[in-house]
């Protein structure tokens, strides 16, 4: 990663012999980023910063003249955030006007353009120091004692404060000491700098405390504190300031590195004492321990004894933790005594001792321990310290990464040209993957510290950006050169990007000791491929290549980039797309290297379908996308699940994992299904979901990607392939059914040769393996090459989100135990009947529940109504309610609420006329919970806001496990599709209810549509007048052989008439009841329908109704007749003109009854 050739700013030489203390110094570390003030002005946008304030003042050392400044906020990486162009010299740096003058304040204006929005901050200010003099550089160090700076309205004058962001006064000591063109660059946060700079000190005193006359020096990473406040007296000391060179400037206060005073003698006593490294140490530094030492005040004295009981320090800019001896009294950590005992330490000496045996490699990483304590030599007696300066431990397995990326050369004070660059959130979210992972630390460690579990990923960035031309970047990494070639690298002119950025920008000596990872927008031309490995001399290099791919969510890019990064990188660490193998997609392999998880992570099944019911009511794939990724975890298999035999799986015992992870797999039908992997697996999804507790389940193809024999190219839908009669054809892809290929590919299709066996090619004919990744890891760099196939390409990761969010949203509800449903007539409506506010019995032989007891009514308000349906409650189901009793005029009744309330389902129910006014009415009510059941059964709740693709809520219920979806086609027009190839025949009855508190309307099924694996059906909504579309929530049942309940125990009949409603007939290809009658149909008058079936009919049962066609007529229940004449069954059915007006429609039925 050598510097790329940009003369402004200057690239800092990254690779060097053990590096100045200036490196470390990068700082005296500090992040305050200070709330917003109440007596800032108010600025002209609250979200962005535009204009700032900087109050600069020098130290010991002054700014020359001819020195260039610059201010920079929100990069990832140096040199990288939004540059600020200074009003006064209208430059992206400030120069001028500072006479070399020390401990002097200097006020600044500078701009951003374009605006900077607050979330920059959390990257910080960068402060760059240029020199340009043409002397001697060492003359240009300036030493920076205070800063405050700040966002302010463009009318703002010198004295205004503004909003504060960032303030540091010089009374608290120096900041950071600017040298020439090295240690240049300091940063607010004090972000990736590899150093300690500020800590805080917490020590608790046993049963003897510390004397205010005795002191305690501590020493820290090599070297003593130099405390804030020493003697306790509350006002903060000065302190010596150490420059790179381990010089103590003279003309600076000497500050004091022991702490004497404050104490009291107070037993048991937490102590908190800040502190100060200068120059700032070096993590590696700080794995030594600490030392805490007993000063006696010069007299022997048995009473300046006391006793450390605990001991923590942390990091005051990182909040890392470094010493952390939790707190015990008896007996305590240690008992200093005033000449003897006076020492007490937690870890080894410093400098450590390399090994004599250059081999040694106490983690067995493949980096030596010399490698990672002392550097890799250079060859030329220097050594590259990149590895030991930023924290490579010898006691903990390393994977080291040389990371570069392309980044379109841009004119300083232009807003930031296109970059391949990673975000910092993705690189931090992969070495939190390797921080977690589950390999054990060794037993000890020769070097005096714990040693640490987990890996340590250490990924340098420092120089990363390679300046190209927009032309440069849009050439793909990979040329045309195959696998072999890019691992050959050869130079010249035909040699691809990778090959040539690679020899520019990765040293020589760090071949063996680290990865070289490149970052670019294409791999091939006009592909979207989202990453290659392996290449390079050793096979161990890779490319992640997502520039091309359309921006999203902060959040999800970055999982995008991490997933990828850790996929590539998992292949030049000997990971297969199967873990061993090349098996791709198995069930049983929770691995970001299974492509089913590799851009989203490893889906928790448990927060994912948590998360369902969080989403908003329209929904669209970006929230589907941001559902799976705030639900997965970037990480490699932790442990081998059990290996599945496709001919013979054990149902109960799942994939015996122990995380509840989203198992997927295709079932017969090449459905995708979802399951928990902590639970049993319906296989062939033959109940509902739930694993068969016995019996084994035989060939089911498990596979959760397909076997794809032949599809499009990349950016084509059209197929040329000819599909075999033994092969499927799954949207615009022939896949082989039995995992074996006889379709013959035709071109321009990709895909595999006829005879193709997918089973057998790769390892899984008689059992797919489960594979442990963490624990296989090749961490060496010098053996054989990694293995690696084209990565996930931007269409295959849209593909991928839809069929696991659908399979997670498709996933059955647990369903009742037994049917739950109850129904009631609501004949006491009326002020008479039911009076406001009075809970009102309904007659007991016309309401029926499977809970048992009497359902009630209390009258809320004109039209408006809370009915209870005992013993019922759940936590899914739906509700439907129809008005009655509708002779003369059109009356329209709608479900406004339903929850379970105690044991009781309680419905909401409003009324109006055919004007739309309130008013009091009777009607049928009936609520139902999903069960399980053999037939074809869908409910949707939608909540009348755009498309709920797919509808995800406690309403919504799909039997075959797949997403019902509802697309919002124009104002009231909707388009309802359950998906279930149980679904296609399109033969079951729908009924529609209005829903929802906010407006009144009337909501009709127009008409079913039969497609492939689906129905589809239209639904309108229209005002109650009729006469306009009107948007609103409703309520939908599909049954197809079984009643409106769902309950395939007790007797039911649904049907439809069709044709001209003057003179209607039976639709019998929508009509059913469980005795097989069919029945008929005469019109009585205009509006007026009688349908009567020879049996079925028992007393008290309940009619539900809804209108069909686009005519926005409407029909509701007139007399129901099933109990003069027992078994026989007579419904009178009353339609109405969208004015309210008695006339003819056609419409649907349902009838349910009591067992």
């Amino acid at each position: 990663m050598v510097p790329s050739v940009d003369p402004c700013p200057p690239q800092a030489t990254r690779l060097r012999a053990r590096p100045s203390i200036a490196a470390a110094t990068v700082a005296l570390l500090v992040a305050m980023l200070v709330p917003f003030l109440t007596t800032a002005p108010a600025q002209a946008d609250d979200h962005v910063i535009c204009r700032i304030r900087m109050v600069v003042t020098t130290g010991s050392d002054g700014i020359r003249d001819e020195s260039e400044i610059y201010v920079r906020l929100g990069g990832e990486t140096l040199y990288d955030g939004q540059s600020f162009l200074f009003e006064d010299t209208g430059q992206p740096f400030h120069t001028g006007g500072t006479g070399d003058r020390r401990d002097t304040t200097f006020v600044w204006f500078a701009r951003a353009t374009p605006c900077v929005p607050d979330s920059a901050l959390v990257r910080g200010f960068e402060i760059q120091h240029r020199s340009t003099s043409g002397g001697s550089v060492a003359a240009d160090n300036w030493t920076m004692q205070g800063l405050t700076i700040s966002d302010v309205a463009d009318n703002a004058g010198p004295d205004d404060p503004g909003r504060v962001l960032y303030d540091r006064p010089p009374a608290t000591g120096p900041i950071y000491r600017f040298k020439a063109n090295t240690g240049a660059v300091w940063n607010t946060t004090g972000r990736d700098d590899g150093v300690a700079c500020r800590v805080r000190v917490m020590l608790t005193t046993g049963a003897d405390g510390i004397r205010d006359d005795t002191g305690v020096e501590i020493t820290l990473g090599g070297q003593k504190l130099i405390f804030d406040n020493a003697d306790g007296d509350d006002d903060l000391d000065p302190y010596t300031y150490v420059d790179s060179n381990g010089d103590e400037h003279d003309d600076l206060p000497n500050g004091v590195r022991t702490h004497r005073g404050g104490t009291g003698d107070r037993p048991y006593d937490t102590l908190t004492w800040n502190a100060r490294l200068s120059p700032c140490a070096p993590y590696p530094l700080l794995r030594i321990g600490v030392r805490v030492e007993h000063v006696p005040d010069g007299f022997p004295s048995p009473n300046d004894d006391w006793e450390l009981a605990g001991l923590r320090i942390v990091d005051l800019d990182t909040n890392e933790t470094y010493i952390d001896r939790p707190i015990s009294f008896d007996p305590p950590l240690m008992t200093f005594h005033n000449d003897t005992d006076t020492v007490f330490t937690t870890g080894a000496t410093w400098p450590l001792t390399a090994p004599a045996d250059a081999a040694v490699d106490t983690d067995q990483d493949g980096l030596t321990d010399r490698v990672e304590l002392h550097g890799i030599p250079k060859g030329d007696g220097t050594f590259d310290t990149w590895l030991p300066d930023h924290g490579a431990d010898p006691c903990r397995r390393t994977v080291a990464v040389d990371l570069d990326w392309l980044a379109e050369k841009s004119q300083p004070g232009e807003p930031p040209a296109p970059s391949d660059r990673p975000l910092l959130t993705a690189l931090n979210e992969t070495k939190d993957t390797f921080t977690r992972a589950p390999i054990q630390a060794p037993a000890s460690c020769p070097y005096g510290w714990r040693p640490s579990s987990g890996v340590q990923l250490m990924i340098d960035i420092m120089n990363g950006a390679i300046k190209v031309s927009s032309a440069e970047r849009e050439q793909p990494l990979a040329g045309d050169l195959g696998r072999r070639d890019l691992q050959a690298c050869a130079s010249g002119a035909s040699s691809p990007q990778f090959c040539v950025q690679r020899e520019a920008h990765f040293p020589a000596w760090r071949e063996g000791f680290f990865h070289y990872s490149l970052w670019g927008k294409r791999f091939h031309a006009g592909s979207t491929t989202s990453g290659h490995c392996c290449y390079g001399p050793h096979g161990t290099d890779f490319m992640v290549t997502l520039g091309a791919w359309p921006p999203r969510s902060p959040a999800v890019s970055s999982r995008i980039q991490a997933g990828t990064f850790v996929h590539e990188l998992g292949h030049a660490l000997d990971l297969q797309h199967g873990g061993e193998d090349s098996a791709n997609f198995k069930p049983n392999y929770a691995s970001v290297m299974n492509y089913r998880y590799q851009t989203v992570g490893v889906t928790d099944f448990s927060a994912a379908t948590a998360a369902l019911g969080r989403l908003p009511t329209e929904t669209d794939f970006d929230d589907r996308e941001s559902l799976l990724v705030a639900s997965g975890r970037v990480d490699y298999s932790r442990r081998e699940l059990r290996p599945l035999n496709p001919k013979v799986l054990l149902e109960s015992a799942g994939v015996e994992a122990a995380e509840d992870y989203a198992v997927t797999w295709w079932d017969p039908d090449f459905v995708l299904r979802a399951g928990n992997g902590l639970r049993g697996i319906d296989w062939d999804n033959s109940q509902n979901g739930t694993a068969n507790p016995d019996n084994g389940t035989a060939n089911v193809n498990i596979m959760s990607g397909f076997e794809v024999c032949a599809e499009p190219p990349e950016g084509s839908s059209t197929l040329a392939t000819t599909v075999h009669k033994d092969d499927r054809l799954v949207r615009n892809k022939i896949i082989a059914f039995d995992g074996k290929c006889d379709s013959l590919r035709k071109a321009p299709d990709v895909g595999v040769d006829q005879g193709f066996d997918f089973p057998t090619t790769f390892g899984y004919r008689n059992g797919v393996l489960g594979h442990d990744d963490w624990q296989t890891l090749r961490y060496r760099l010098d053996g054989q090459p990694g293995t690696g196939e084209p990565g996930m390409t931007e269409p295959e990761h849209n593909q991928q989100v839809t069929d696991l969010f659908d399979a997670i949203a498709g996933h059955p509800a647990p369903p009742s135990i037994g049917p739950r449903w109850a129904y009631a007539y609501v004949t006491a409506a009326t002020t008479a009947e039911a009076p406001i506010g009075v809970t009102t019995a309904l007659h007991p032989g016309w309401n029926w529940s499977t809970g048992g007891g009497q359902a009630t009514v209390v009258h809320t308000d004109t039209g408006e109504y809370q009915v209870r349906l005992p013993g019922i409650a759940a936590a899914s189901g739906v509700a439907h309610v129809t008005a009655y009793r509708t002779v003369y005029r059109g009356r329209t009744c709608a479900v406004t609420s339903y929850r379970p309330d105690g044991l009781d389902e309680l419905l909401g129910v409003r009324c109006v006329d055919e004007a739309g006014n309130p008013i009091d009415w009777w009607f049928t009510a009936m609520f139902t919970s999903p069960t399980i059941g053999t037939h074809p059964y869908a409910t949707v709740r939608y909540d009348g806001a755009g498309n709920a693709d797919p509808a995800v809520n406690n309403g919504t219920f799909n039997s075959a496990g797949q997403p019902n979806q509802v697309l919002h086609d124009g104002v009231g027009q909707y388009r309802v599709r359950l998906n279930g190839a149980a679904f296609a025949a399109g033969t079951g009855h729908v009924q529609i209810t209005p829903y929802g508190g906010s407006v009144a309307a009337r909501c009709a099924a127009e008409h079913l549509t039969t497609l492939p694996t689906a129905v589809e059906i239209a639904v309108t909504c229209r005002t109650i007048d009729g006469h306009a579309h009107q948007d609103s929530g409703w309520l939908l049942s599909y049954t197809d052989g079984v009643g409106l309940h769902g309950d395939e125990t007790v007797p039911a009949a649904y049907t439809q008439i069709l044709g001209d409603p003057a003179a209607p007939t039976i639709d019998a290809t929508h009509s059913w009841s469980t005795t097989g009658a069919t029945p008929t149909v005469t019109r009585l008058g205009t509006g007026w329908y009688r349908l009567t079936w020879a049996n079925g009919g028992k007393l008290g049962g309940n009619v539900h109704i809804t209108a069909t066609g686009s005519s926005g007529g409407y029909c509701h229940l007139g007399v129901i007749n099933d109990y003069a004449a027992q078994p026989q069954l007579s419904i009178d059915v009353y339609c109405h003109t969208p004015s309210g007006q008695r006339g003819d429609n056609t419409f649907g039925v349902a009838y349910i009854r009591r067992p």
